[in-house]
């Protein structure tokens, strides 16, 4: 009688895709920090595959990181 083995995805080379997703949105975060130390934001990050990867990112930022630096 054969064993059935069964791997999932999140034991790849890459690393779990929750935290590639996490380090996608702080370094999404950190731009917008360092573009205005007072901005506000919530972003939410998700990626897959289907052909080819695919990274979702959507959320809410603040309008002052609209403003033109000076």
């Amino acid at each position: 009688m054969s064993e059935l083995q069964t791997h999932s995805f999140e034991a790849g080379q890459r690393g779990k895709p929750d935290e590639l997703d996490a380090g996608i949105a702080h370094l999404i975060g950190a731009y917008f920090l360092e573009r205005n130390p007072l901005s506000r934001f919530d972003l939410r990050v998700s990626g897959g595959f289907v052909e080819k990867p695919v990274v979702r990112v959507s959320g809410e930022i603040s309008q002052s990181l609209f403003a033109l630096p000076s």
